[in-house]
């Protein structure tokens, strides 16, 4: 007799593999008999009819046996594929799979034995894991209904803080991995929720996803560009990973006034941008935590900072040469601080993780998030390089 273990990773696999199953009965007509024209016409719509009845029978009784997948994370990607395949047939009930995936997220959790060694670290495991979740059901929602995607985001702007995750809200990094999610599918929902990230400071990531915007809404990038500029030039101190991102905006990889040093932003735009990266790589970085204005990333090198200096010379003597003089004597001394460092991405950096459609995936745990600080860095070197 099969035990109780066996019967889930069976259940498993026939929940994942329902899409493909459901959708050979769905999609593909019937191989009809050699016949003629009037007989085809008549038995073709019994035949559809009939095989769509088997199909959301296969998907009733998935559902049914969902609420027994013993690990939440299962449940909530079961519910988000039968919600899936149901959409094109009965929309409201579909919604109500979705809802219940959402809702069943929060009772995601670390493993127990991970809770008693390192409860940090299962904190952050929690959180990692329901945060992925949550952007493949939204990803998966934001296709099929962007009024329930809004609904769903809301309900999540409105969850109390989670001790169990170690939660306080969605953070600078999640905001932003949502709204690059969104960006496609429903730009004007992402343009809320990156504006809604620049309360928390402005993430490495917001240059990325505002060279996305542009491409089809360049006067709300503009915009958010301009409030981004002025969230991280009013803080206390510079942050230099949001100010080399906002520089990739600025001087687009590609484009052929980047090989003759243009701006796409305003000249005033500019030299605000570049004064405050002047500043910020003379001196070092806030602390992490410190506030909205502390560094979103680790702190930079002495090395690594003259290694930045020297990189992008050629802007600040084109557009804000009253600082090369300034620049070129902290590089020197910063040199004398240690060994010489090219900005290049580690072993670690260099393997970037891209985002998946895989619900296996997810079942496995949350995958690591590459940093956005090499991109940049990378970036702004073959745009001015150009």
């Amino acid at each position: 007799m099969p035990s109780r273990r066996t019967f889930h990773h069976l259940l498993i696999w026939l929940v994942v593999s329902a899409p493909a199953v459901v959708g050979m009965l769905l999609l593909h007509a019937p191989v009809w008999a050699q016949s003629d024209a009037s007989t085809q016409a008549e038995n073709q719509p019994e035949e559809i009819s009939y095989d769509r009845q088997r199909a959301l029978g296969i998907v009733k009784y998935v559902a049914e046996l969902v609420p027994t997948l013993p690990q939440p994370a299962h449940r909530v990607l079961s519910w988000t594929l039968v919600g899936e395949i149901l959409w094109p047939y009965d929309p409201a009930r579909a919604r109500d799979y979705f809802r219940t995936a959402f809702s069943t997220i929060a009772r995601v959790q670390a493993d127990e034995s991970l809770e008693q060694k390192d409860q940090p670290e299962a904190q952050r495991w929690t959180r990692e894991k329901r945060h992925q979740l949550r952007l493949e059901v939204l990803r998966r929602v934001t296709r099929l209904d962007q009024q329930l995607e809004r609904e769903l985001i809301d309900q999540l702007k409105k969850e109390p803080a989670d001790a169990a995750s170690g939660s306080e809200g969605l953070s600078l990094q999640e905001l932003m991995e949502l709204a690059n999610m969104l960006l496609e599918d429903d730009p004007a929902e992402a343009i809320n929720v990156a504006e809604a990230s620049l309360n928390q400071g402005v993430s490495p990531e917001l240059g990325s996803f505002l060279v996305g915007l542009r491409e089809t809404d360049p006067d709300s990038a503009n915009q958010l560009f301009t409030a981004a500029l002025g969230t991280t030039t009013e803080a206390p101190k510079a942050n230099v990973d949001a100010l080399l991102s906002l520089l990739n905006y600025a001087f687009p990889q590609g484009a052929e006034e980047a090989g003759s040093g243009n701006s796409a932003v305003s000249p005033a735009q500019t030299t605000q941008l570049l004064d405050a990266l002047a500043a910020g790589l003379r001196q070092p970085e806030a602390r992490p935590g410190a506030g909205p204005e502390a560094s979103s990333g680790s702190e930079l090198s002495p090395a690594e900072r003259a290694a930045l200096i020297q990189q992008h010379l050629p802007l600040f003597e084109q557009h804000a040469p009253e600082t090369v003089p300034a620049l070129q004597s902290a590089s020197h001394h910063l040199s004398a601080q240690g060994p010489p460092a090219s900005v290049q991405p580690t072993s670690a950096q260099a393997t970037e993780s891209e985002p998946t459609e895989s619900l296996t995936n997810l079942m496995a745990g949350p995958s690591p998030v590459a940093g956005q600080r090499t991109r940049d860095r990378l970036l702004g070197q073959a745009a001015i390089s150009a």
